[in-house]
């Protein structure tokens, strides 16, 4: 595995811990549904990052067969 690509699956990673620790930056007991907005930002950042924020995207169409 490339270190781009190890680098990219370490900050999902990362992100997936935050969103199930129980540690919040904006904590949803006291915010109410605005509590929500860190972790709902945090995971568009890193799906976006994930996806098509490389010089290589992760994903990539297949050739079609024929």
């Amino acid at each position: 595995m490339n270190r781009e690509r190890l680098k990219k699956w370490a900050k999902v990673l990362l992100v997936l811990a935050y969103l199930i620790s129980p540690l919040d930056l904006a904590p949803e007991a006291i915010l109410g549904p605005l509590g929500y907005a860190d972790d709902g930002v945090l995971l568009l950042f890193a799906l976006w990052r994930l996806l098509f924020g490389a010089k290589k995207p992760l994903m990539t169409p297949r050739r079609a067969r024929h």
